[in-house]
């Protein structure tokens, strides 16, 4: 995975959430709020994508593989409040 990827998913993931044990968001909705801040950022559809967002989840916030992100969601993070990002 391309450095540059995951830097930018480290730096959303510090302007845009928030941890606390009892948060919960579904990782599609996650998504969602990144490929839009990708966007409002100028970055066209190549330079970002879905893969570097699971990789940081799963090391940030490990779930049961056999599961799945679609199944649990992501335990411990929330997005803030107002978001304020256009819809994806």
């Amino acid at each position: 995975m391309e450095e540059e990827r995951i830097q930018r998913v480290h730096q959303f993931l510090r302007e845009y959430t928030e941890e606390n044990a009892g948060y919960r968001i579904t990782y599609v909705a996650l998504k969602h709020h990144y490929f839009s801040w990708c966007r409002l950022i100028g970055l066209p559809p190549t330079a970002y994508g879905w893969m570097e967002l699971y990789d940081v989840i799963y090391t940030r916030y490990p779930f049961p593989r056999e599961e799945g992100l679609r199944a649990l969601g992501v335990v411990g993070i929330r997005m803030k409040h107002p978001v304020r990002l256009p819809p994806y």
